[in-house]
């Protein structure tokens, strides 16, 4: 089995809105799949289907080798741990007693492996002190100890870092890596922090207006982004001329401006593009991140 969900075709309709449209999806063993999409654009709706917690329209979750169509497809479900919007936990209780009620849910009757859990979530010296008084991180990795009851190998988590601070966000990244590392848990992870998800994932997926638009690997990502040079001219025809005639990959932006892919010597470049009457306004080196990615793939402003 080399992947840990695989889901075809999805949707998911309110009346005649369709909030999901023929989605498809590829989550491989072992990886940290980044989801991204605009707000509304259906992130939550995707988890919520696949954490069993609405009901799909059409098509089909496959969940370790079960199809959701499965009579034992529960028996799948057992293996995924999931925190969805909000932590589910009880703010007059303890880190402690939080994690027995979770035992008690999942029918475990020894609670051995609580103090394990506190401690890889780094809440092992909160003793009796009331989750009310838990900053958000400290809540939010109780969330993720509690969605490790019952060791399972699948972790969905709902934006881990909305809201925390500088330090919060290095803390989950670092916990998310060790679960990954050492305890070889598979992620899908939706997030709006894409500059933090950059760091961790090693899959991505674009979900825009209800449909999934694209899946790459963290690797070929990087290959497609890369650095490149941006040139701004007052010629756009002889710029384009003269790249062609030297042979260097390029993409025109506008009338004025392109990115230029290929290595290129800076000096020989302005003096042929001076001797065809053509004026650089601006030249500079950059990297495409994640984010710009995402822009130019879906279009328009940012609002993840």
């Amino acid at each position: 089995m080399d992947n840990v969900l695989t889901v075809d075709s999805l949707g998911k309709n309110y009346g005649d809105f369709k909030a999901l449209s023929n989605c498809s999806m590829t989550i491989p063993r072992g990886s940290i799949y980044g989801f991204i999409g605009k707000n509304g654009a259906g992130k939550t709706t995707m988890i919520r289907i696949i954490c069993g917690l609405q009901q799909k329209t059409k098509g089909n979750v496959t969940l370790f080798d079960r199809k959701d169509t499965d009579g034992n497809f529960n028996v799948s479900r057992r293996r995924m741990g999931a925190v969805v919007e909000k932590p589910s936990i009880y703010q007059e209780m303890t880190a402690i007693e939080n994690l027995k009620q979770q035992f008690y849910i999942k029918g475990l009757t020894s609670f051995e492996e609580i103090d394990k859990l506190l401690d890889l979530v780094g809440l092992q010296d909160t003793g009796n002190r009331k989750v009310k008084d838990f900053s958000l991180g400290m809540r939010q990795r109780l969330g993720i100890a509690i969605s490790l009851v019952g060791n399972p190998d699948f972790l969905i988590l709902d934006e881990p870092t909305n809201g925390l601070d500088p330090q919060g966000i290095i803390e989950m990244r670092k916990l998310i890596l060790k679960l990954n590392h050492d305890y070889h848990i598979t992620f899908l992870i939706s997030s709006h922090y894409l500059d933090e998800l950059s760091k961790i994932a090693t899959h991505y997926g674009f979900i825009n207006q209800g449909e999934i638009i694209k899946e790459i690997s963290a690797k070929d990502l990087e290959a497609h982004c890369g650095k490149y040079i941006q040139i701004e001219v007052n010629n756009s025809k002889a710029l384009m001329c003269t790249l062609d005639d030297m042979h260097v990959e390029y993409k025109l932006l506008s009338s004025t401006k392109a990115k230029i892919f290929s290595t290129v010597n800076i000096t020989q470049l302005v003096l042929a593009l001076d001797r065809a009457n053509c004026e650089v306004i601006s030249l500079f080196e950059k990297e495409e991140s994640l984010e710009s990615y995402f822009i130019n793939l879906v279009g328009g402003e940012k609002d993840v």
